[in-house]
């Protein structure tokens, strides 16, 4: 085919979490919460939006959700350099924020790509639950990546 000129989107995909499996979380480690493959051309690069989806906190001790992006096990965005956007969040009772972020890869070669987000917990003793309900009639409750294929 004809090289598309640089900077061209040549897709757009939204990838949701599947099933109903929630992950809970009250111990630092990396958690994937949604893994998905996508194939792309040969010399592009992925420029992902990720949502966390609902995240269910009820802990009384201090909560600090976070959330980051990896493609084919390679950091886009580590979930410990993010924008901890609910830092020492305590509630008495039931929570539910969302958590996003966004980055773009190098280079890729033509074919498969594993995209994950990768989910975690600063504060040791906290409960968080990610993919805590099932998804509503528009996917928006489970984890969510829109990735964008740009031609280099």
């Amino acid at each position: 085919y004809e090289k598309m000129p640089a900077g061209s989107v040549l897709q757009v995909v939204r990838l949701i979490a599947d099933g109903t499996a929630s992950t809970s979380i009250s111990a630092a480690g990396d958690y994937p919460i949604l893994s998905k493959t996508i194939t792309v051309s040969a010399g592009s690069k992925l420029l992902i939006f990720a949502d966390s989806g609902q995240i269910q906190m009820d802990s009384l001790t201090t909560n600090n959700p976070s959330i980051g992006i990896s493609v084919d096990g390679d950091v886009v965005i580590d979930r410990n350099h993010t924008n901890h956007r609910w830092y020492n969040f305590t509630r008495s009772n039931d929570a539910r924020p969302f958590l996003n972020t966004n980055g773009m890869t190098g280079v890729l070669t033509a074919g498969s790509h594993l995209i994950e987000i990768i989910a975690g917990i600063q504060t040791a003793g906290s409960i968080i639950v990610y993919n805590y309900q099932g998804n509503n009639a528009n996917g928006d409750r489970r984890a969510t990546v829109v990735v964008w294929e740009i031609a280099t």
